[in-house]
């Protein structure tokens, strides 16, 4: 069913002769976020091997051009990898992948960097697709993960349901299959051989009226800093970036 929906209208939604929520979504109402989670990651690795699972369009790739870096792109819809494959099909320091992450044979130890952006709710086994990043990620390589943030979504959606996977309780709501408290998905993570470097409280992507667009700009730094004059116990921005490590690496 989900592999379904994504090769259906998941990133077609619009009117005929507008761009598509394709290009409106993941590229330009997407890209003051995606700025943001490319700055701390580049903060800690300067250069490598690059594997985005669940690369859309491929709009991060334009973050990482410069540079000593090899980059790799995994996305399921065929819509999305045909345009990511127009916008970067030339670049010889790009590989994309039609497809999941199990269907394409990477071997061990093999990325300085994987990002899982906006990705890991729609994966029907979170706990297994960790497993396999956690096996083709350097001992001091960088995973980064970006998620909506679990108390705000609680609030925006009223009564998600509580679900267990395999010991790690998440939330069921109809457009996701799982949102992850900070708790979680550190519990998860660690049960994959993961630790939570730093987390980031990130804002919402740029689309609305001039109004809606201000009050995203504003409502972002307020959250943090309600959430620094509480010592991190509220936290209530629309989406949390989680840098990690496994647990026996090097510090990055």
């Amino acid at each position: 069913m989900l592999h379904s929906q994504f090769q259906s209208d998941y990133f077609k939604r619009g009117d005929a002769d507008a761009p598509t929520r394709l290009e409106l979504e993941f590229e330009a109402w997407r890209r003051p976020t995606l700025a943001d989670i490319v700055k701390r990651i580049r903060t800690l690795k300067t250069s490598g091997k690059l594997l985005d699972v669940g690369c859309a369009s491929g709009e991060i790739f334009e973050y990482f051009r410069d540079g000593d870096w090899e980059l790799y792109g995994i996305e399921p819809s065929a819509m999305a990898f045909a345009r990511s494959r127009k916008r970067f099909g030339g670049d010889p320091k790009l590989q994309l992948f039609n497809g999941y992450l199990g269907d394409v044979s990477f071997a061990d130890n093999s990325f300085d960097v994987i990002t899982v952006l906006e990705s890991l709710y729609y994966m029907p086994d979170p706990r297994h697709e960790l497993s396999q990043v956690a096996r083709i990620l350097r001992d001091d390589g960088l995973l980064a993960i970006a998620l909506p943030g679990y108390t705000y979504q609680r609030l925006m959606h009223s009564g998600p349901i509580s679900y267990l996977i395999s010991g790690t309780r998440c939330s069921l709501t109809a457009s996701h299959l799982f949102y992850f408290s900070d708790r979680n998905l550190s519990a998860l993570l660690e049960s994959q051989g993961f630790r939570v470097l730093d987390t980031f409280q990130l804002g919402s992507s740029t689309y609305g009226s001039g109004f809606r667009r201000f009050a995203r700009q504003t409502y972002l730094p307020l959250v943090k800093a309600l959430s620094g004059l509480t010592l991190g116990q509220v936290k209530l921005a629309p989406h949390v970036l989680y840098l990690c490590q496994k647990s026996n690496g090097i510090s990055a």
